[in-house]
């Protein structure tokens, strides 16, 4: 399966169009906001979910494909990679405060490739929505 194309983004547009419910989140400082990211994700991927996860990765995708999901206000490039990534050793979707330093710490992790990335706003604030690989 195609990450980029096939997963990256049709949910990257589906949370793009539903940007306006992350203003008022926003306000929020260090809030998760995972079981949002689950939702859209699932609505954005119809029949390529096979189900939510409790343990382990957040999906499970046909051709038993896992992404774990990390989605909060602020965004932590180490909660991402070490809780995410490397964690259960697959892709990490995820969609967090899109100030450019952040993007480039997650660029420069060597553990991880930054597979695909957009920053988007909500009408007031930057956001990004990316997925990393494990290398």
């Amino acid at each position: 399966m195609d990450l980029k194309v096939e997963i990256f983004d049709p949910i990257a547009k589906r949370i793009v169009e539903r940007s306006d419910s992350l203003r008022v989140v926003k306000k929020l400082s260090r809030s998760g906001i995972e079981g949002w990211l689950k939702v859209e994700a699932a609505a954005a991927l119809d029949e390529k979910l096979v189900a939510f996860q409790n343990k382990g990765p957040d999906l499970l995708l046909k051709e038993n494909l896992q992404i774990e999901l990390k989605a909060a206000t602020d965004l932590s490039p180490s909660w991402i990679v070490k809780d995410g990534a490397l964690r259960y050793n697959c892709p990490c979707l995820f969609v967090g405060d899109g100030q450019r330093r952040r993007i480039d710490r997650l660029r420069a992790d060597a553990r991880v490739t930054l597979l695909a990335y957009e920053v988007f706003s909500d009408g007031q604030n930057p956001w990004i929505i990316g997925i990393v690989v494990p290398k």
